[in-house]
């Protein structure tokens, strides 16, 4: 039997991976000791009533797209209704790093939230997305 050599007998350690801990490590605690950001000092997003139940009842990788589309829709300043923005043009890899999780997770759960009917998309840039919540009454 081969000998294993060093490099191949160590377990590799990815960027994400690495993001993941660190952010849940320091934001959990920062959270746990200082509380949340007040909405008059940072970024925040009111949540439709229904979101509750998204919470409930879907898996987490979905309600965490639905969260982060939110986010930087409604959650923005922009030229829509209310001036806010109506669509986001977003990646793949935004949804992984935003959400701490795979890319491939969050590629199936993008998918799912379309499918659905959660979520609407329209073509953006080379690989990007837009995305955009379906609203009642309005889509």
């Amino acid at each position: 039997m081969p000998r294993l050599s060093v490099q191949n007998d160590k377990a590799r350690v990815y960027r994400a991976q690495v993001h993941r801990t660190c952010e849940e490590f320091f934001t959990l605690t920062r959270i746990q000791q200082h509380g949340f950001t007040h909405p008059q000092h940072g970024f925040w997003v009111m949540l439709p009533r229904e979101f509750d139940v998204v919470l409930a009842f879907e898996p987490k990788p979905v309600a965490q797209i639905i969260l982060e589309v939110l986010r930087q829709t409604i959650g923005k300043a922009g030229d829509g209704p209310k001036d806010r923005q109506v669509w986001a043009v977003l990646t793949y890899g935004h949804f992984a790093m935003a959400c701490n999780m795979a890319r491939s997770t969050a590629q199936r759960a993008v998918q799912r939230a379309v499918e659905k009917g959660y979520l609407l998309q329209a073509k953006g840039n080379k690989r990007s997305i837009a995305y955009a919540l379906k609203w009642q009454g309005t889509n």
